[in-house]
């Protein structure tokens, strides 16, 4: 998939309220939208994915793939330059963006959480809405988080809707994460049938997502409890950032291999010095801690890692790599936190 936001009219299609967030993109609204809907067209995301016949060609004549349909904008179908967002079987059901937006309703109107930002990348095979649940939370006593909660969609055929917890750290604007399958809150949502009543299902149990940040809350405050010394901080990065498979004749050449050293390297070394001095990471009851030594890993792939643009950035960080990283890096404090904690 493409890094970059998509364009339409020579615009970003995304939406945020207030300040620029830490990504710096998208179009600037004064205030929260009210519904699913405003926060759609404020996003530039108002349109329909459509299911169409997919054909094949031997360069002579055209053939109906059996069973298979490509997918579509509406808006743009039967245009020379419509995209194609992806292929999928013909029992594929879209979830159409009006739907799945629609999630974080029931929060917006009873006053619990505001639209904050909404998008898409590439052409527009993935989007998101991001809601802002009111009421930060404090970690250690002094370590504050506002809380965000992450819904995505995949209009490429092969991408689950997953809705993730990713609050962000305020003094150092870390973004961490969750996603809430992981926490056995709310599955990973396939388009296939019956995939409408499983997203009403997710719809009614939406106070899961406010339980899971309680659940998370009192994670983050285990790993304040646990002390890490040299040898356990080597430990953690070592879990975190493990040592590349070595090459094999036909996998793996042994340039790549050196490269793929060196960055686990640098992730390992920058993690570490930014245990030390992290931002947030010198106050009291944070210093020296295994919540510590985890935002060291986050403020390195967030803030020190190269990055091409913003919007690829942005997509790293959310969707990509990287986001697999940190998941990985907040999974692996989680498992030593009790054990470290008592000792």
């Amino acid at each position: 998939m493409a890094h970059e936001l998509l364009i339409q009219d020579g615009k970003a299609a995304m939406m945020y309220v207030g300040k620029p967030p830490w990504h710096e993109l998208g179009t600037r609204l004064e205030t929260p939208p009210a519904t699913s809907d405003e926060a759609i067209r404020a996003a530039r995301l108002d349109w329909n994915v459509l299911k169409v016949p997919l054909f094949a060609s031997d360069g002579q004549h055209w053939y109906r793939v059996p069973e298979r349909v490509a997918l579509v904008p509406e808006s743009e179908w039967g245009k020379p330059a419509c995209p194609i967002f992806g292929t999928a079987q013909d029992s594929y059901a879209p979830l159409q963006n009006e739907v799945a937006f629609s999630f974080f309703d029931p929060l917006v109107k009873r006053g619990d959480a505001t639209y904050e930002t909404a998008g898409a990348l590439g052409q527009g095979e993935k989007v998101w809405v991001l809601a802002k649940i009111k009421k930060s939370v404090r970690i250690a006593a002094t370590d504050e988080l506002e809380k965000y909660v992450l819904l995505t969609n995949g209009h490429d055929g092969n991408t689950a809707v997953q809705v993730l917890l990713t609050p962000v750290r305020v003094v150092c604007q870390n973004t961490l994460s969750l996603a809430l399958h992981r926490a056995g809150s709310i599955p990973q949502i396939y388009h296939q049938t019956g995939m409408r009543r499983k997203l009403a299902d997710a719809f009614v149990e939406i106070e899961k997502v406010v339980q899971a940040y309680d659940n998370l809350e009192a994670t983050f405050n285990e790993m304040a409890k646990a002390q890490v010394s040299q040898d356990r901080l080597s430990e953690y990065l070592r879990a975190v950032f493990p040592d590349p498979t070595p090459p094999t004749k036909n996998k793996k050449t042994q340039e790549r291999y050196e490269r793929e050293v060196a960055e686990v390297k640098r992730n390992r070394s920058g993690s570490a010095d930014l245990f030390e001095s992290g931002k947030g990471n010198k106050t009291p009851r944070v210093s020296g801690t295994l919540w510590a030594a985890y935002n060291g890993v986050v403020e390195h792939l967030d803030h020190r890692c190269p990055y091409s643009s913003r919007s690829e950035r942005f997509a790293k960080l959310i969707f990509g790599e990287v986001a697999r990283v940190k998941t990985s890096a907040l999974l692996v404090a989680q498992a030593r936190a009790t054990k470290w904690g008592n000792n």
